[in-house]
């Protein structure tokens, strides 16, 4: 953001052999990251915290709230992003029965994030629950998943482009936010086990901005893509229930165009997904 201090995030400090039963302190964190975590610690259950760095996505944060936690997850995302508001990474807020279940269930992602070597905090007394042995059927369920997922959102940009074939913007626009959502939860759901509720194009992409193959899927500029999604928010309820909703014919083709990108993004990051899950398995075959 403008006039904000952006802080150099590095890869995660090794724990070497740090004992799991106890609580690392916080020079395991990236020193540009500590006053942030340490708002979060302060203000959250929190019972691990995971610095993420791939080669195919941006630096991640994956926040794990403890079991006591009484309210729900989506109430304390204002609070991280507040936190990391200097920061240039994105985060996930997750439960500790949801991690645990992701591990047992062997789900790919998440066994390769919930190790030791990206570990930056964790409270003591825990441990990382171990990963099940469940991959390989994981892989596989989510790439059928994700065909049948993407054939939906294909369907919807066929559907827009019909209608602005035939001059009809509103639902034309209305069918390049279903293709944008439908493509935007599905990866989520494939790659990192998530149901992302919320019909928020602005919400999804926050998400989904974790995938490097994702990262300006709106626009050159950040005042394009906030001004992209605006139209696309504005479209989901404005094409079907306002009679006053207008859309220019030259934001609906951006948007056209802009979505059909979105789709063929969505496709490498998950095709970069599988490709890496082989590989990791080849090496250690």
């Amino acid at each position: 953001m403008s006039g904000c201090e952006v802080i150099d995030i590095q890869g995660p400090v090794s724990l070497a052999d740090e004992p799991l039963d106890r609580a690392p302190d916080l020079s395991s964190c990236p020193p540009g990251l500590r006053p942030a975590l340490k708002l979060i610690l302060s203000q959250l259950p929190v019972v691990y915290v995971f610095l993420v760095c791939t080669q195919t996505s941006t630096p991640h944060l994956l926040v794990v709230c403890g079991p006591a936690c009484d309210r729900k997850l989506a109430g304390f995302e204002p609070l991280v992003e507040l936190a990391l508001l200097s920061c240039p990474l994105s985060f996930g807020l997750y439960s500790y029965a949801s991690i645990r279940s992701l591990l047992s269930a062997g789900n790919p992602y998440y066994s390769v994030c919930c190790r030791v070597n990206n570990l930056i905090y964790m409270k003591q007394g825990f441990a990382i629950p171990p990963a099940g042995r469940g991959a390989n059927m994981h892989m596989l369920a989510s790439a059928a998943r994700f065909e049948q997922g993407m054939g939906r959102s294909l369907a919807f940009y066929e559907n827009a482009a019909s209608f602005l074939s035939s001059g009809q913007l509103g639902m034309a626009a209305f069918s390049m936010h279903q293709t944008c959502e439908q493509s935007l939860r599905i990866l989520a759901l494939c790659v990192r086990g998530r149901e992302i509720r919320s019909h928020s194009p602005t919400v999804l992409y926050r998400h989904a901005r974790t995938f490097a193959a994702l990262d300006g899927s709106f626009g050159a500029v950040p005042a394009e893509e906030t001004r992209m999604l605006r139209l696309l928010e504005e479209a989901y309820s404005g094409a079907r229930y306002d009679e006053a909703y207008t859309i220019s014919e030259s934001d609906a083709f951006r948007l056209f165009d802009l979505c059909g990108g979105l789709v063929s993004r969505c496709c490498e990051a998950f095709t970069l997904y599988i490709d890496n899950w082989l590989a990791k398995m080849q090496f250690e075959g």
